[in-house]
C-alpha cells in the first residue's frame, strides 16, 4: 500500500527533494550548534592557559576543574540556546513541507485543489516550546557525564604529577574525541522536532481539513542506510496519526510517534490517504 503509493514516480521526486532540503538544512544548523561547542572548547583551553606552566599536583586540581565547570557551564547554555533555535528553523520546515506534500499528492491522485489551514510559526512555536525540556536534558546530561570524565581523569593526573601542559593538551583531545558524540546528540534532537512539528502540524490538518489522513514513513535508502531500515521499507507501516509506530528490529520491540526511534535514524514522517494509492 504505501510501497506502491511512494514508487509513484512524481511521490518519488517530491519525497526525494524533500529528504534532499532536509538533509541540507539539518546539517546547517548542526553546524551552527557545533560552532558553539568548538568555541566553549577554545574558552576553556585559554582558562587553564593560567596553569600552563610546572607540574600538575593536587593543589592545583580544584583550580583547573573550576575553570572547566565553568567552561562547561557556558557550554550548556549555548548548545540549549542554539538548539532551541535550531529547533523552531526544523519544526517550521516539518509543517511546511507537510502541507506542500498534501496538496502535492491530492493534485497526482485526484487532480484537486485542497485548501490546507495551518498556521505554521503557531503550530511549530508550540512544538518546538513543548520539546524543549527535553532538549535540555538532554545537554545537560552530556555535560554531566563530561564533568564526571573530567574529575576522574584530572585526579589521576594530578596523582602522577605530570607536567601541567600535557594536562590541557589532554582536555583539548578530549572535548575533541566527544565532538563525535554532541553531532548524533544534535542530529537526533534535531530530526525530531522536525517529525513532531509535522506531526503536530497532521493533527491539525486533521481535524480541520482531512479526518482520514493517516501517516507513514519515508526511508532514504543510499550507502548510509541502516540494514534495519532497508527491511522496514520492504514493508512500510500505515498507522493513524494518533497511534504509535511498532517496528522490530534485533528481537527488540520499538514503539514511537514519529521518527526517529534511534540516534541517527532518517526516516522521515510523511502524510498518507487511502485514495493515494490508487
Amino acid at each position: 500500500m504505501a510501497e506502491e503509493f511512494q514508487a509513484n514516480p512524481e511521490v518519488e521526486t517530491v519525497l526525494e527533494g524533500h529528504a534532499r532540503q532536509l538533509s541540507k538544512l539539518n546539517q546547517e544548523e548542526m553546524k551552527r550548534v557545533l560552532e558553539l561547542y568548538k568555541r566553549a572548547r577554545q574558552d576553556v583551553r585559554d582558562r587553564l592557559d593560567a596553569y600552563s606552566g610546572g607540574t600538575f599536583t593536587a593543589q592545583k586540581l580544584g583550580g583547573v576543574l573550576a575553570q572547566i565547570e565553568a567552561g562547561i557551564a557556558q557550554m550548556n547554555q549555548q548548545l540549549t540556546e542554539g538548539m532551541s533555535s535550531a529547533g523552531m528553523t526544523l519544526s517550521e520546515l516539518g509543517i511546511e513541507q507537510l502541507v506542500q506534500e498534501i496538496k502535492r499528492f491530492e493534485r497526482i491522485f485526484s487532480g484537486a485543489v485542497v485548501p490546507i489551514n495551518v498556521n505554521v510559526v503557531q503550530v511549530a512555536s508550540d512544538t518546538s516550546n513543548f520539546l524543549f525540556n527535553k532538549y535540555e536534558a538532554s545537554i545537560s546530561a552530556y555535560s554531566e557525564q563530561m564533568r564526571s570524565l573530567f574529575a576522574q581523569n584530572l585526579s589521576l593526573a594530578a596523582v602522577e604529577e605530570i607536567p601541567m601542559g600535557e594536562v590541557v593538551a589532554r582536555v583539548g583531545k578530549f572535548f575533541l574525541g566527544e565532538e563525535w558524540r554532541l553531532t548524533r546528540i544534535v542530529r537526533t534532537e534535531l530530526m525530531g522536532v522536525y517529525s513532531y512539528g509535522k506531526l503536530a502540524g497532521m493533527r491539525e490538518v486533521q481535524q480541520k481539513d482531512l479526518p482520514d489522513l493517516m501517516k507513514t514513513l519515508y526511508i532514504p535508502l543510499d550507502a548510509r542506510t541502516g540494514d534495519d531500515s532497508k527491511v522496514l521499507s520492504k514493508n512500510i507501516p500505515v498507522v493513524p496519526v494518533d497511534e504509535p509506530f511498532v517496528e522490530y528490529s534485533l528481537g527488540h520491540k520499538a514503539t514511537y510517534m514519529a521518527p526517529p526511534n534511534r540516534p541517527n535514524d532518517r526516516s522521515i514522517l510523511i502524510p498518507y490517504r487511502e485514495s493515494w494509492s490508487g
